[in-house]
């Protein structure tokens, strides 16, 4: 019998706050008067042109994880050695007392530098993002900066164009689109509402054509499958370059006219002999030549999409900037059906920025502590750090380097207090943990990294009252505190109202028409369906042009770091760390437990399998300078030879269980600050 029959429902805009392509905008259904299950459904908007009336399989079901039996709905106080899941439940006032205390005796002992922040992706609605920095910046705290993710493949793009924002993503639907390259980019997995639109586009006569060492869903459906050799994109993009410099197809009217600084690498592309790079890359040359030709018949109707993937490597930044030089040299920008699309977080970012000032305040405060959050172990190591504080991140299952990382996690004169809504494999290294509200039980405001515009979460009843969002405990720790420490009053008020109010002075700064339309629709776009983002083709560089002094084709040898120090007997390979298709980094993780034995095997070719002299199922020992553990071994069908793949941010693994972080060196990559993550190299030895 359905219980929610003939109930009346109270409607609520929400947006999918999680790390994702798609910030899904949506219709919350709300039973306001049930004890416990409040919120009964989600209906995805079917007027947003992204969004399309779906979610992704990840998140179908979000109701399901606010009220799971694991959800953490009391403070937590360590009961046992850290590192393992030993915690008594206590009660709020005393975990409030508690945490009040550690910070005055820190403060008063050791000053506010030894307080240090660390928050990343878990929410990213800009309130629950940063508003915990009006805490920090007030205190004289360290805060984190930078990220793991796609930054070194935005640094690349803004030496060329001043920004990494070119491309309207809905130009895939453009009438003078007419050849789309998903580069790098398994969208069927991880981001299916970009794959709804290119596989729609198909059906219009659009060609497509993948460009990527794995076999993925969209590669098999393509009309052209090119399968690089695993990081040898920018010899790739040469030798494309170099054939349509030799065969006179590159656009010099275009170049001369927008771009600064070629000449070079024409030059560049020309050194190397063809064969020499067709044997490094090792793409069948019948599949490159009608890759070209498509190219050249294409010119002023082609679109890139890249993946992020693919920059998380040591050279990163440069395999994108790579990549977006054979548009470049096509002229194929600042046209209907043209363009690269990668992030679109730089799209309008002055007005972001007036917003995020408005939550974290941060100009009222002269001076900022800051370090990067990938060398959070590292700036760890520093004992004079002595409190610290996790919210929105699970650093001990998605920063490399684990074995360094959770080494300081373990320091006996370091207090750490952990703010979740489950138990992580971080909050295994708390002192203290506090429980959270949801996305949907909190007021915030979305930023879409890949659809430039604004949607909003307006929050429904949360049962459990020891839950508070980002905002309401930062507020209330800054306002007690406060007054425990005799804050003036302008100090005071910066920990006053409520998110309600914070998120109304947001959409005012946003605008009338923004606002206007947020609040009747959930969302509003910076632009519209088919615009062309710089069509006049002025860039924000010094030039106004795209400029590419900096840029080169030559790579030259990776760090030592990422290498074995030494000969070893069983062969060497390259990992692969990606998210698992129905997991995103630690999250979710309750509402797929079918999938957690992916999580225990570490997958090779079926050629490799017989090199190792295994069989499906045999207990291995993956091991690298870094790290090692037991494995599963099976076998993907879409993996090369000489490339591994262990899934990243699974289910809470045991210390004696590792995630492939163990492996990955924490050494950042060459341009931006985000993580080398598919850089390093393991060996593989069958356990007898």
């Amino acid at each position: 019998m359905d219980s929610n029959k003939n109930q009346s429902f109270v409607t609520r805009f929400g947006t999918c706050s999680k790390d994702c392509y798609g910030s899904c905008v949506f219709t919350g259904y709300w039973n306001d008067s049930a004890p416990i299950r409040k919120f009964v459904k989600a209906n995805p908007n079917k007027d947003h042109p992204f969004t399309q009336g779906f979610f992704c399989p990840k998140f179908t079901d979000r109701q399901k994880i606010l009220y799971h039996e694991e959800r953490l709905k009391h403070p937590l106080y360590r009961s046992g050695k850290k590192g393992l899941n030993k915690f008594q439940e206590i009660i709020f006032s005393k975990a409030w007392e508690t945490l009040l205390h550690k910070i005055n005796e820190v403060l008063d002992e050791h000053g506010p530098k030894s307080i240090l922040s660390a928050s990343y992706s878990g929410n990213m609605g800009l309130i629950s993002s940063f508003y915990p920095f009006r805490f920090f910046y007030n205190l004289g705290s360290f805060v984190n900066k930078g990220g793991i993710c796609n930054e070194g493949g935005c640094a690349g793009l803004a030496q060329m164009f001043g920004t990494y924002s070119m491309t309207n993503p809905l130009q895939v639907k453009s009438s003078e689109t007419h050849l789309i390259v998903v580069w790098g980019s398994d969208l069927s997995e991880n981001n299916n509402h970009l794959y709804n639109l290119v596989r729609k586009a198909q059906k219009k006569g659009v060609k497509l054509v993948v460009v990527d060492p794995k076999i993925t869903r969209i590669s098999q459906q393509a009309d052209l499958h090119l399968r690089p050799k695993q990081n040898s994109e920018v010899i790739l993009s040469s030798l494309i370059l170099q054939e349509l410099v030799r065969s006179e197809k590159i656009n010099y009217a275009f170049l001369k006219k927008y771009v600064k600084d070629y000449e070079h690498l024409i030059d560049e592309s020309l050194q190397t002999d063809p064969e020499e790079k067709h044997e490094t890359v090792g793409v069948i040359h019948a599949n490159l030549v009608n890759f070209i030709d498509l190219l050249i018949e294409n010119r002023n109707h082609t679109i890139f999409t890249v993946g992020y993937g693919i920059q998380k490597d040591f050279f990163g930044g440069k395999i994108v900037q790579s990549i977006a030089l054979i548009q470049i040299f096509l002229g194929n920008f600042g046209k209907a059906g043209t363009g690269l699309i990668y992030s679109q977080s730089d799209y309008n970012k002055s007005l972001i920025t007036k917003i995020v000032h408005e939550i974290n305040q941060d100009q009222l405060f002269s001076s900022k502590n800051e370090y990067e959050i990938i060398s959070l172990a590292e700036t760890l190591e520093n004992e004079e750090i002595k409190l610290l504080f996790i919210s929105n991140f699970n650093p001990a299952n998605s920063l490399p380097n684990q074995t360094r990382l959770r080494k300081n996690l373990m320091r006996k004169d370091l207090f750490t207090v952990v703010l979740e809504v489950f138990q992580t494999e971080t909050t295994n290294f708390a002192d203290l943990v506090f429980p959270m509200k949801y996305d949907v039980e909190t007021n915030d405001i979305v930023a879409s990294y890949y659809i430039p515009g604004l949607s909003i979460i307006q929050s429904g009843s949360c049962p459990y009252p020891n839950c508070l969002s980002n905002f309401e405990f930062f507020n209330k720790l800054g306002y007690d505190l406060g007054i425990q420490r005799n804050w003036d009053l302008q100090r005071m008020k910066l920990f006053e109202g409520n998110d309600s109010n914070l998120l109304d002075k947001c959409l005012e700064i946003a605008g009338k028409k923004i606002k206007t339309e947020v609040l009747s629709n959930g969302y509003s776009l910076f632009f519209q369906e088919d615009s062309v983002f710089f069509k006049d083709m002025i860039f924000p560089t010094s030039s106004s042009k795209i400029e590419l002094s900096k840029i080169s084709l030559n790579l030259p040898d990776p760090p030592v770091i990422f290498k074995f120090p030494e000969d070893h007997d069983n062969e060497e390979f390259l990992l692969l760390t990606p998210n698992h298709p129905r997991f995103l980094h630690s999250q979710l993780g309750v509402l797929n437990r079918k999938f957690y034995s992916d999580f225990e095997k570490v997958f090779v070719s079926e050629q490799d399998l017989i090199k190792l002299k295994c069989k499906t199922g045999d207990l291995v020992l993956v091991f690298n300078q870094y790290g090692k553990s037991e494995f599963l071994i099976d076998t993907l069908k879409s993996l090369q030879s000489g490339v591994t793949l262990i899934y990243s941010g699974g289910p809470i693994r045991s210390n004696d269980k590792r995630n492939p972080n163990y492996f990955i060196p924490d050494i950042p990559e060459e341009l931006g600050h985000s993580g080398s993550y598919n850089s390093a190299r393991i060996r593989i030895k069958k356990i007898k």
